[in-house]
């Protein structure tokens, strides 16, 4: 048996479906116009690549996914641990990128089931 979604839920997840893409834009928005600060917008492409330790990320992805301070999830646990190993094995232009992007990703993309997390925040990281 399945349980019927009423125009109220529906509307209220709605509501903070459309608020999460908003802030994304807008953060991302913000990040391109930063011309005084080395971001993504104005760093050299390719970017620097150091091969990462995969036991270091793996501890850093799964600390990430119970990190409830932060949101935490699959999706901000995988994309944050492979962000924070480049910073700290790299660092500019990776010290530029908010590991809060992918909060959206917690429940499943705003917790709607709809995607799974974890290949959501590593598939971010490979654009």
């Amino acid at each position: 048996m399945t349980e019927q979604l009423t125009r109220k839920q529906f509307l209220t997840k709605s509501a903070k479906y459309a608020a999460a893409i908003a802030v994304g834009g807008a953060g991302i928005n913000t990040l391109l116009r930063n011309k005084g600060n080395a971001s993504p917008a104005n760093a050299t492409w390719p970017w620097p690549y150091k091969q990462l330790d995969v036991e270091h990320v793996r501890i850093l992805g799964h600390d990430l996914f119970y990190d409830s301070t932060n949101g935490g999830g699959c999706g901000y646990g995988a994309f944050g641990a492979i962000v924070q190993a480049l910073r700290e094995a790299v660092g500019d232009p990776y010290t530029s990128i908010p590991s809060q992007l992918m909060y959206f990703g917690h429940g499943g993309a705003a917790e709607w089931g709809t995607l799974c997390g974890a290949l959501n925040g590593d598939v971010v990281d490979t654009l």
